[in-house]
C-alpha cells in the first residue's frame, strides 16, 4: 500500500465587508481525526458544521505525489434553513501534486460543511 500525502485546506472566503479587506476561515485535520470525529454517511465521511459567513468554500489538496484530488463536496445554510444541497468543489488549478477546488455558494452562508469519499481516506494524511 502506498502512503499518499494529502494537504486539503477548507477555506471559506467572508462576505465583503467596508471593514475588512479579506477574511480566510480555514481549518485542517489529520486522517485520524477524520476517522475518529467525521460522520460516515454512505460512501462519504462527513466534517461537523461550520459557523462561518462566507460565499464560497475552497480547498487545497497536496497529494506528495501525482494523483487525482478525491471528490470533495460542501453543503450551506442560513441560519438552519438549507442553501444548497451537496456540490462539488470545482478544480481550478491542479499541478502534478497540488490542486485546488472552489465551490461558489448561491449566497451568503452562515454555516458550511465538507464531505469525502470514506475511500479516500487512506489516502489522506491531512485536510
Amino acid at each position: 500500500m502506498r502512503t499518499l500525502l494529502l494537504v486539503l485546506a477548507m477555506g471559506c472566503a467572508a462576505r465583503p465587508s467596508p471593514d475588512v479587506q479579506s477574511h480566510d476561515e480555514s481549518e485542517r485535520a489529520t486522517a485520524d481525526e477524520i476517522a475518529a470525529g467525521w460522520i460516515i454517511e454512505g460512501d462519504w465521511l462527513l466534517s461537523e458544521r461550520r459557523v462561518v459567513e462566507a460565499t464560497r468554500v475552497g480547498a487545497l489538496v497536496l497529494t506528495g505525489v501525482p494523483a487525482e484530488m478525491p471528490p470533495l463536496e460542501a453543503r450551506a445554510w442560513v441560519d438552519d434553513a438549507a442553501l444548497n444541497g451537496w456540490e462539488a468543489l470545482t478544480p481550478t488549478w491542479s499541478e502534478e501534486d497540488h490542486h485546488v477546488a472552489t465551490l461558489e455558494l448561491p449566497g451568503v452562508a452562515t454555516e458550511v460543511q465538507l464531505r469525502v469519499r470514506a475511500d479516500a481516506l487512506e489516502l489522506l494524511q491531512q485536510l
